[in-house]
């Protein structure tokens, strides 16, 4: 049991970057948001009050910026718990609106933009100048740049990561082998439709035997919903 609270403290003496989680709420069948991008809430309020216990008791939250422009999230932890995590958003063109909640909240907790050379300077010297931490690396690879980003993430001591959403971060996640551990909110609710939305995007793997393997650690019932918790199978 100490060993596998002790694991994301390892990864970072070990390899200098941070243990990186995703989570994300859906339905049933797999779904979490309909065809037309309908999302709220398909978890219980309760699920919603673990994720905002757990986002205090980490060192940064990540999300894409499609993710960032359709929701507007604080990405803080309410109440605020004994951390206060970096709210980082990958963001290629930093195209991050300087009148979201994200840089109107800077304030509260910081925000770090991770983008490319494609970024105009005009975006990037907008957003620094509200206070806005900005990664800006030239690789044009996409896995690449997530790896910078958490090369400086190990630089900074920053042990875990939990990645909220969207569909093509994860799906870049997961395509690389970087997550480390999933945490799945599962509503009993079916949604349907051949166009909604499910929560790993990418080009994904084309036979069963070249999926990545994951161990079930921990189950819960939350009021309606289940959380399912697992962990890459090489940590045990």
């Amino acid at each position: 049991e100490a060993k596998q609270v002790l694991l994301p403290f390892f990864k970072m003496c070990t390899t200098q970057q941070p243990w990186i989680i995703a989570k994300w709420a859906m339905s049933l069948d797999g779904r979490i948001a309909t065809a037309i991008g309908d999302s709220q809430w398909i978890s219980c309020e309760a699920s919603r009050r673990r994720v905002h216990e757990w986002r205090g008791k980490l060192d940064a939250i990540m999300v894409g910026i499609q993710t960032a422009l359709k929701d507007d999230p604080l990405l803080t932890a309410r109440p605020s718990g004994e951390r206060v995590a970096a709210r980082v958003v990958m963001d290629s063109k930093a195209k991050l609106p300087l009148d979201s909640n994200l840089v109107r909240s800077i304030d509260i907790a910081p925000v770090w933009v991770v983008c490319g050379h494609e970024a105009p300077p005009k975006r990037t010297e907008a957003l620094q100048n509200r206070g806005v931490k900005v990664l800006q690396f030239p690789q044009l690879d996409a896995n690449a740049r997530l790896q910078s980003c958490f090369d400086e993430m190990g630089r900074q001591k920053m042990t875990n990561l939990i990645v909220e959403g969207g569909g093509n971060l994860l799906g870049s996640l997961f395509a690389a082998h970087l997550v480390d551990e999933i945490r799945v909110f599962v509503a009993p609710m079916i949604i349907g439709g051949n166009d909604a939305t499910s929560p790993v995007g990418g080009l994904g793997c084309r036979m069963i035997n070249d999926a990545t393997r994951f161990k079930t650690t921990h189950t819960e019932t939350i009021d309606v919903d289940t959380l399912i918790c697992v962990r890459q199978v090489n940590y045990f």
